[in-house]
């Protein structure tokens, strides 16, 4: 990394020492002034549920009082967590939080988006667009054709890329029997299941072709060689497609 550049990383983190503390505190009021202008001014003629006498009484000064005190007590007891911020550490695969992350995550989470709708996330939505697309520029796909979504977290992120990888398999696997079927033709498992996009079309033109040459409507499964008991039939594990 140049020498530049390397110094100007030093501006995205609080440091060991909270040698940023002073800048890092005046951007996290900012944040939070921003915040409470907003909430202040969206619907300014709208009656308070909380007028001052209410804030005053006893009753919402002893809570407050409490969750002071909790507060405290939580502060207190993560101060023994282990310092992932020193360069001192370096026994897992975390470390130290960027600024830059620690005010997005807080500016975001004061607005509280749910952005498995846009009805309650016009905003965070879109960002979450912006950012796939940057992810997706980062690695080289069309950044107009990717699609994706944030998740809670890496350990997350992997459980859901391997079941799309086995629901997209599936899927290639079931239309490859399909095909190889109606047209007569040996099927590739391993071709079939990583055919991706552009293999379908080949496919779909193959299975077009045999649905031309078909004469009545037949549902394609696969099925088990044991017996139901007591009964002749097979079992039908899992249904194919339906030609012709």
């Amino acid at each position: 990394m140049p020498r530049k550049q390397f110094h100007e990383a030093f501006a995205h983190f609080l440091g060991p020492r909270s040698e940023n503390g002073s800048w890092f505190r005046s951007e996290f009021q900012a944040v939070l002034d921003q915040w409470f202008d907003w909430r202040r001014d969206l619907f300014a003629d709208d009656p308070s549920p909380l007028p001052q006498e209410l804030r005053r009484s006893q009753v919402i000064l002893a809570e407050r009082e409490q969750l002071g005190e909790k507060l405290a007590e939580l502060c207190d007891r993560l101060t023994g967590e282990v310092p992932k911020y020193t360069p001192r550490y370096i026994g897992h695969m975390v470390s130290e939080v960027s600024i830059p992350a620690l005010l997005g995550h807080v500016a975001t989470l004061l607005h509280n988006p749910n952005n498995t709708s846009r009805d309650v996330a016009r905003v965070s939505g879109a960002i979450e667009d912006e950012a796939i697309a940057l992810l997706a520029t980062m690695i080289g796909f069309d950044p107009s054709q990717a699609k994706g979504h944030f998740t809670s977290g890496g350990t997350l992120a992997n459980f859901e890329c391997v079941w799309r990888a086995r629901y997209r398999m599936d899927h290639f696997l079931a239309l490859a029997l399909a095909i190889s079927e109606r047209a007569g033709e040996p099927m590739d498992p391993f071709a079939a299941g990583h055919m991706g996009g552009s293999g379908i079309v080949p496919w779909l033109g193959s299975m077009r072709s045999a649905r031309r040459s078909c004469a009545r409507p037949v549902l394609l499964c696969q099925t088990r060689t044991r017996q139901r008991k007591g009964s002749e039939r097979p079992l039908a594990s899992r249904g194919a497609a339906r030609s012709c």
